[in-house]
């Protein structure tokens, strides 16, 4: 799918994006950086390597309760049995009930990532029902990324796709492609970025599940 927003008369016309291409480039980035928003219990370091100069950083502040010891168990195994590699996680727990501004906020620089991947985060009630809940965390990714980096939001759980589009598209964040399950790309997709759930099914099939790649 090409980006929503079209250019105006006389501008060249942004490239249509290739998911192949980019995925290409994506794996023989020796310098890549992953940050997830929001790794809860499915840390996607579980099913990815991050050597040499390869790096995921991982952002959770525990607002939903759901899997949080799940979660812990899980970050504590990827520190301890992958010493080797790049792994890092910067959680930082906050009260959902008296939430300010700047929560959403993270202590990395601005165009710290590659990528910034936030997985069943924005339709989760703790985000999804607070005020600016779903802009907050989308501007933070958009702060993270290179100028040339990608956004991927995952949504199997609660996935409103309809209340995600035009909230991104205020951000002002170009939608690059939006699959569903049914689309040629998902399994490509869902290879890459689904962690079994720790406590039950992962919702993959659910008609409505989406990836939303979007960028700068």
């Amino acid at each position: 799918m090409k980006s929503a927003n079209s250019p105006r008369s006389g501008e060249t016309h942004p490239p249509q994006f290739d998911l192949d291409s980019w995925l290409m480039d994506r794996k023989n980035n020796p310098d890549f950086v992953m940050v997830e928003l929001g790794h809860g219990a499915n840390p996607v370091a579980l099913t990815q390597q991050f050597k040499r100069q390869r790096a995921y950083i991982g952002i959770e502040t525990w607002q939903s309760k759901n899997f949080v010891e799940a979660g812990h168990e899980r970050v504590e195994g990827l520190r301890d049995g992958r010493p080797d590699e790049n792994i890092f996680f910067l959680d930082r727990p906050i009260d959902p009930d008296a939430l300010e501004e700047d929560d959403m906020a993270t202590v990395l620089s601005d165009g710290a990532a590659d990528e910034v991947l936030i997985s069943n985060v924005l339709g989760d009630p703790e985000v999804y029902d607070q005020p600016d809940g779903i802009s907050n965390v989308l501007n933070e990714a958009k702060r993270l990324i290179t100028p040339d980096g990608k956004i991927i939001v995952r949504e199997t759980i609660t996935p409103f796709l309809y209340n995600v589009l035009p909230v991104a598209i205020e951000a002002g964040l170009e939608i690059d492609q939006v699959s569903s399950r049914l689309d040629s790309d998902w399994e490509q997709l869902n290879d890459l970025y689904a962690v079994e759930n720790p406590i039950g099914d992962n919702h993959a099939s659910l008609l409505g599940a989406y990836y939303l790649i979007l960028s700068k």
